[in-house]
């Protein structure tokens, strides 16, 4: 969970990207087999985005990663991120997700 827009210097679109966007300096993320796709998260609409991703700073190239963001109120975002070592185990993080529950 995220306090908006206290937390949103660390991130920098919402609804937030796999790519790193205009601006990017030292290391830049880059993300091929690109996707997006509507979920629901405790009753909330998210976007997901999920690719093969490189970063060099992270270590890894043509990693399957996801990143998922919701809005729960006008001052609280839900932000969930992963990798894996296959795209298959992405999937499975994504049902991961239908089980969160959001409390007021």
């Amino acid at each position: 969970m995220l306090a908006w827009p206290d937390d949103s210097i660390s991130v920098r679109f919402w609804p937030p990207r796999l790519a790193a966007g205009i601006g990017c300096e030292a290391d830049c993320a880059t993300v091929d087999g690109f996707s997006a796709q509507i979920d629901r998260w405790s009753g909330f609409a998210a976007r997901t985005e999920t690719g093969l991703g490189t970063a060099r700073s992270a270590g890894f190239r043509l990693r399957p990663v996801m990143v998922s963001g919701w809005i729960i109120s006008s001052d609280r975002r839900g932000l969930a991120q992963g990798w894996a070592a296959s795209p298959a185990a992405l999937d499975t993080l994504r049902l991961m997700l239908r089980s969160v529950v959001v409390f007021p």
